[in-house]
């Protein structure tokens, strides 16, 4: 058996390097498409259960919902702390009375922003190149996302959450863990 010294072997880690910018962009695109499928349902503004029909689904137990895509929820997030915002700066609304309003809007506020923030930061990645301090970013952005995403099945109730919020979790979990290993890689190459 003849063996050739000179032949390098695959390497894992450089193959996931050079590929890495393909990666994110299929993660971002696919991130656009958990926004466009459903999240939760919903109950508000659908007819009683003996119309239910169309868009609408009837679950289980004789209820009337219909679906509530992650952009509907990001809408409804970015609009609720804009209301709340301006309702607090012109005096329309006393802080005291809204405490727990504006607690809540906050969380929600932050949980936009963690995919907001992840999304583009990623985005500039892909665009702009590595950098040793703009990666680090994304990695925790990514990780704080992820937490996000578990928070949102853990909270979705008995029905366990839908197909959009169950890729919005594996997305940012993958992205997170893709990050990850870019900085590693990338550290152990510099």
């Amino acid at each position: 058996m003849n063996v050739d010294h000179h032949e390098v072997p695959w390497q894992p880690l450089p193959w996931v390097r050079d590929r890495l910018d393909l990666g994110r962009l299929a993660a971002l695109l696919l991130l656009l498409v958990t926004l466009v499928g459903p999240w939760t349902v919903s109950s508000d503004g659908v007819p009683p259960a003996e119309w239910c029909g169309g868009p609408y689904m009837l679950l289980e137990n004789g209820r009337c919902v219909r679906w509530v895509p992650g952009s509907e929820i990001l809408y409804w997030m970015v609009g609720g702390f804009l209301a709340t915002t301006v309702a607090l700066v012109t005096g329309q609304a006393d802080l005291v009375e809204l405490a727990r309003e504006v607690f809540v809007t906050f969380l929600f506020t932050a949980s936009t922003l963690l995919l907001v923030l992840s999304f583009f930061s990623t985005l500039s990645l892909v665009l702009r190149g590595e950098r040793r301090r703009r990666q680090v970013f994304p990695v925790i952005a990514w990780g704080l996302a992820a937490i996000i995403g578990v928070l949102c099945v853990l909270s979705s109730g008995s029905y366990g959450g839908l197909w959009g919020m169950w890729l919005y979790l594996v997305i940012t979990a993958g992205m997170f863990a893709l990050e990850l290993v870019a900085l590693l890689v990338g550290r152990r190459s510099s």
